[in-house]
């Protein structure tokens, strides 16, 4: 399943229309750091924040995620 998402087509970049986000990971395993950058730039996304954590930073720096996901969140609604 994972190799058919990465290979599939876009058909409603949500992102051109909804404010977006992006957490990055330094640490990630799953999703390495270049391939984080790549889609943050590929998309335009300007409001990003860098953690030195793996892919769980929910669970190991939940006080900068909450901090982050507030942030968004109010930047969503200035928006709209």
């Amino acid at each position: 399943m994972f190799h058919s998402v990465l290979q599939s087509s876009l058909t409603y970049p949500a992102y051109l229309y909804i404010p977006s986000s992006f957490l990055l990971c330094t640490n990630d395993s799953a999703l390495p750091f270049p391939s984080q950058e790549r889609s943050i730039n590929g998309a335009g996304i300007k409001h990003t924040l860098t953690l030195n954590a793996g892919h769980s930073s929910d669970l190991s720096r939940v006080n900068e995620v909450v901090d982050f996901v507030v942030e968004a969140v109010q930047i969503a609604n200035v928006k709209n």
